[in-house]
């Protein structure tokens, strides 16, 4: 049987916003940036069917790169009750992928890549 938490219900990009400041190193944004919040909801049942609950769930793992084939960043994010995650990213394209952490540190299945151009 397979006990991993199945991939999250929903990815969906919230908002996104351009900075348009040169950073200072006193928090401004660098021109060429943008602000992504990501939002998604926690899993609530097993790929076998069965509920999970969410003390089962320890965080989850954001992938996010280039291209959908290409995600080379990963960010944990700790904590069951978090669905919202923010990234300051380069203008462009970026593709993200996000998965459950199981609370013995077994990873769920990842979400199907979200497009999104910045």
């Amino acid at each position: 049987m397979d006990w991993r938490i199945p991939r999250i219900a929903a990815l969906v990009l919230l908002a996104s916003s351009l900075g348009g400041c040169i950073g200072d190193g006193g928090g401004e944004s660098a021109v060429g940036t943008a602000t992504v919040t990501l939002t998604w909801v926690a899993p609530t049942h097993r790929a076998d069917g069965s509920a999970v609950a969410l003390s089962d769930i320890s965080g989850y793992r954001l992938y996010y790169g280039p291209t959908p084939d290409h995600l080379p960043h990963v960010v944990e994010i700790e904590g069951q009750d978090t669905t919202t995650y923010e990234l300051e990213l380069p203008v462009g394209s970026v593709y993200f992928r996000i998965s459950a952490m199981e609370s013995d540190g077994t990873e769920g299945m990842k979400t199907e890549a979200l497009a999104h151009r910045l």
